[in-house]
């Protein structure tokens, strides 16, 4: 028995005195070597001739028995280990805790991660990991926040300085607490270079709106993960329904979200809008949530369901049309459906989309 360590010789840090039958893989930051206890997590194994051993924890060593290949799979991708002697060398301390039957439970942020992300296990943990985990320390966030940012992000793949720090000084200065900050990065800032995230920052000052208001971010999120000319086009497909400028950033301002909209989504939902429920685009611009909604799945039945309704004259043309198109969900189906099925049944599948809409038979009140 080898007890001391060559340069080559594999080595994990943990080990167990029982041999279950368990399928589950540890993260062992200290390994040289992908290794089991369990024959059946091998596929086609073979007896392992030489005599090196495995040197554990404690300095002693364990002999290798067996070799093969195996493969872990995730709900993204599929790992394949040739040998079961893939060497993943880490020497940075990337996750610490409380132990639970003798090993650390990854933070359910950081399984998240990996869960997401299956390729964190082939990055550099000196160049990628520790140099970000520093600089958010340094920042005064929390571990348990680090783990949120990491898990909720691409921030893994981004430049710490040419990205990461130049967009962080940009959001400081928006929203200058580290709750604000973190919201941010969660979400998408990370993701926008920092001169296009200034560029957007001017632009949505120059609109007027308030910093302090929670539409003030939405606003820089909407633009800024769009580029210039893509926005410009946007406007010209609300333009083309007769909407000036001032009324689409008007509109913008109250429900920054109707931008992200795709120009085909705004052109089909305005059209219907417009052209079918003759509803005047100035009234839509003041109700942007509508643009919002999905066509098919929430506007066109329930406008078949009112349809119904209107032609056995059970509502009548004092309804708010854009009220009932607004409201909840439950509302509309125990206010329209589920009070009149028995007597149309018919109800139930024009909410099911299964009935076309023809039009209103008469005008509604918006």
């Amino acid at each position: 028995m080898i007890n001391y360590l060559t340069p080559c010789q594999p080595q994990a840090q943990f080990a167990v005195n029982n041999s279950s039958n368990t399928q589950t893989w540890l993260l062992d930051n200290g390994a040289s070597h992908h290794v089991t206890a369990n024959l059946n997590n091998l596929s086609l194994h073979t007896p392992y001739t030489s005599s090196d051993d495995i040197m554990i924890g404690d300095g002693t060593g364990l002999p290798i028995t067996h070799t093969s290949s195996t493969s872990l799979k995730t709900p993204s991708t599929t790992f394949t280990l040739n040998n079961v002697l893939c060497e993943l060398r880490t020497e940075a301390i990337l996750l610490k805790g409380q132990t639970k039957d003798g090993v650390y439970e990854c933070e359910k942020q950081i399984s998240s991660l990996i869960m997401k992300r299956p390729n964190t296990f082939l990055l550099n943990a000196q160049k990628n990991f520790k140099p970000k985990l520093e600089y958010f320390k340094s920042l005064g966030f929390s571990e348990e926040e680090i783990a949120q940012i990491l898990s909720s992000c691409s921030i893994l793949d981004r430049s710490l300085e040419n990205q990461i720090i130049p967009a962080i000084q940009v959001i400081k200065s928006i929203v200058g607490t580290n709750k604000d900050v973190l919201k941010a990065i969660k979400s998408w800032f990370l993701v926008v270079k920092s001169d296009r995230l200034s560029e957007v920052v001017s632009e949505v000052e120059k609109m007027g709106l308030d910093p302090t208001n929670k539409r003030f971010m939405s606003a820089i999120h909407s633009m800024a993960l769009m580029s210039k000319s893509l926005w410009e086009q946007k406007l010209g497909v609300y333009s083309s329904f007769g909407l000036s400028k001032d009324d689409i950033i008007a509109t913008f301002k109250l429900e920054p979200l109707y931008m992200n909209s795709s120009k085909e989504k705004i052109r089909k939902s305005m059209s219907f809008f417009v052209h079918q429920l003759k509803l005047k685009p100035k009234v839509i611009s003041k109700h942007p949530t509508l643009l919002l909604f999905s066509l098919e799945k929430r506007i066109v039945p329930r406008c078949a369901v009112l349809q119904l309704l209107m032609s056995k004259n059970l509502i009548k043309g004092d309804l708010s049309l854009i009220s009932a198109l607004k409201m909840i969900e439950k509302m509309f189906m125990v206010k329209f459906v589920s009070k009149y099925q028995n007597v149309i049944p018919e109800v139930i599948e024009a909410r099911q989309g299964n009935i076309q809409f023809q039009g209103f038979p008469f005008n509604l009140r918006t």
